[in-house]
Order: C-alpha cells, then structure tokens, then sequence
C-alpha cells in the first residue's frame, strides 16, 4: 500500500498548499498523486534491499525468491551477492530506458482519452467492477451489501467534509499497527519504556511529531486564509 498511500498524501498536500486554476492547465493533484506513486514503487525496492522489509507487494514476492534461492535479503546481501544488486540496478535502468520512450508514448494519448469519458458511463463500469470484486473475495453476496454499506458512509462522510483518503488509512493500516504494537508490547513484558530506548524509534518517533505539528500549522494558517477574503469583503460591505 506504499504507492497508494504515497499518491494519497501527496494528492492532499498539493490540495491544501497549491493554488491553482484547472481551467489553466492540468489539475495538479493529480500530477502530484501520480508523481508519488512512480516515486513510491522505486523507492520500496530501498528498504527492502538493505534491510530486508518489502515496501510493496512485488518487494515482497522478490524477497520470497530470494529466501528460497537462499539468497538473505539485508546488508549482507551487498557484500556477499553485490553482482545481483548491479544485475537489478541494471534492469531498473533499462526497463525505464524501453518503458518511457515506447510505451510510455504510445499509452499516454490512449490515457488521455479516459479523461474525455462521460462521468455517468465511467461511474458505471466502475461500480460493476467493484460488485464483482466484492462478490468474487469470498463468492458471498452479503460482501456486496457491505460494499454499498460503505459506500453510503463514505457518501455521508463526504457530505460531512471528512477526508475519505485519510478514513481509509486509518481502516487499512490500523490494524497492521495495532497487531505489531501488541507483538512488540508482548515481547517487552508491557514495558512501554522500552519504545523510547532505541535510537531509530526515537527518530520515528520525533518526525511522526515534527510532521503532525507542521500539518495542524499548515491546516491553521490554510484555514485563516480562507477567511481572511471574507472578512476584508464584510469590512468593505460595512463601510459601504
């Protein structure tokens, strides 16, 4: 899920800090959403070269290989297999020496044309799509009524000005982070100390803090802005 999370908060950090004008040119979250999820699938093979945690699904699936060829994914991996590091570093740089210049040019007026679809006629085929997938998880129609259960709290939600991106999240890595909470409170006999004895927990720990008070900032200071055009416009109305 890095891509998608990547694509996400960039998509809403161009939302709250861009201004700019969609009749003037391309809607920049959604440059900003794409440009971080082509950032996000490289940067995942980082992590799980040099330290042996996948960052996404196909990280995951390579590491697997690795493991059964018993090839040990880590730092070890670029002193005692360094020829395979440069093989996939090569690779990399050829697949993106093939990908962008043919099928990235031959694809992007194709892609571009998707946008021209009639909203009602791509709102259907996605929700068709969305049935089925629901349905095919666990062949059991009650899953599709809880699809459209969620549909309509994420309608409400919206209506409401809740972001649905940041709900979905919360839904997705909750659970993820709870489970390795528990496991590592368990491992720890319940000493909660022992979060703040390691030097990168701290450092998580301290940019988890420096990012969510620059964000309440940010979100302050965007909010003062929104108000400020109309205060000057009553201030002018009263004058009147």
């Amino acid at each position: 899920a890095g891509a998608d999370v990547g694509a996400w908060v960039a998509s809403s950090v161009e939302k709250m800090t861009g201004q700019h004008d969609r009749e003037e040119g391309p809607d920049r979250t959604v440059l900003a959403g794409t440009s971080s999820n082509n950032a996000a699938v490289a940067s995942a093979w980082i992590p799980a070269l040099s330290l042996g945690l996948p960052g996404d699904t196909v990280t995951a699936i390579v590491l697997g290989v690795f493991l059964m060829k018993g090839i040990t994914p880590g730092p070890l991996l670029f002193e005692n297999d360094l020829p395979l590091v440069w093989t996939l570093f090569g690779t990399f740089i050829l697949a993106n020496v093939v990908l962008l210049p043919v099928f990235g040019y031959l694809t992007a007026r194709l892609a571009a044309r998707i946008v021209r679809v009639p909203f009602p006629l791509l709102l259907s085929v996605i929700a068709g799509l969305c049935v089925v997938g629901a349905y095919a998880i666990n062949n059991n129609a009650f899953d599709v009524w809880v699809m459209a259960g969620m549909g309509v709290i994420a309608f409400l939600l919206r209506r409401g000005g809740f972001p649905l991106a940041q709900v979905v999240l919360g839904m997705v890595l909750g659970p993820i982070l709870e489970q390795n909470f528990m496991v590592s409170a368990i491992k720890s006999r319940w000493d909660l100390m022992s979060f703040f004895e390691r030097p990168m927990a701290l450092g998580l720990m301290g940019l988890t803090l420096v990012l969510l008070v620059v964000g309440l900032r940010l979100t302050r200071r965007l909010r003062s802005g929104a108000g400020a055009p109309d205060r000057r416009e009553a201030a002018r109305e009263g004058e009147e």
